[in-house]
């Protein structure tokens, strides 16, 4: 093989190896942008907002809403609400199940500002609040029952590490990234009844395994 020959080949193998290169760096980027956007990615996708954004829904029948940090909350203060509204909306085999009337334990734990706010949304057709705390090694609640058809905006926040909140929808789930004491907020409206399992994506520890709960729409 003559110089000029050597030289022209060599020329050929660096084009295509860093074309090759090229393609791998841009297939990486369009992978983590789509884990970024799905709430899963450990950084922020190229300094992306926090606020929720509007969506456009999917094929598994859930439209709405996106991930990211819904406010200022300190965990006292979640740890607070999520309690009252477990009380308020709880059903006599556990499950909490929102709704304007209220729960079981909620026509004696609700009344005053709280009910006029509930009023409120409702005339101005606005999503229900639904809170979910993540905590070592669970959700809480445990069973959450909610609506076809009808808005909710998801309040959710880990309140001891970083964990996970994945709803199984099925071949596939839909994920949220709870960081540590920060409020995540998601509007979402389940099209179609079906029950769904909510579980950790996040390893948080020996109980990651059975951390999991479930959303039962009807």
């Amino acid at each position: 093989m003559t110089d000029v020959a050597r030289a022209d080949s060599g020329k050929r193998h660096f084009t295509t190896r860093r074309g090759f290169v090229a393609a791998v760096g841009f297939g990486i980027v369009g992978l983590y942008g789509l884990w970024a956007g799905y709430g899963a990615a450990p950084l922020p996708f190229l300094g992306g907002s926090h606020e929720p954004v509007a969506g456009e829904g999917d094929a598994h029948g859930i439209a709405g809403g996106g991930h990211g940090a819904g406010g200022v909350s300190s965990p006292e203060e979640f740890r607070r609400g999520v309690e009252e509204f477990a009380a308020r909306y709880r059903q006599p085999d556990g499950s909490v199940r929102p709704s304007a009337a209220g729960g079981a334990a909620g026509a004696h734990a609700s009344h005053g500002m709280d009910h006029a706010v509930d009023q409120a949304a409702e005339a101005a057709g606005g999503p229900d609040d639904v809170y979910l705390m993540a905590y070592q090694w669970g959700f809480e609640p445990a069973v959450l029952r909610l609506e076809a058809n009808r808005p909710y905006r998801l309040r959710m926040m880990a309140v001891d590490v970083s964990h996970g909140a994945a709803i199984q929808l099925g071949r596939g789930s839909r994920i949220v990234r709870l960081r540590t004491n920060t409020l995540v907020e998601q509007t979402t409206t389940f099209a179609r009844p079906g029950e769904h399992l909510v579980y950790c994506t996040v390893y948080c520890g020996p109980g990651h395994a059975r951390m999991q709960g479930r959303l039962i729409v009807a």
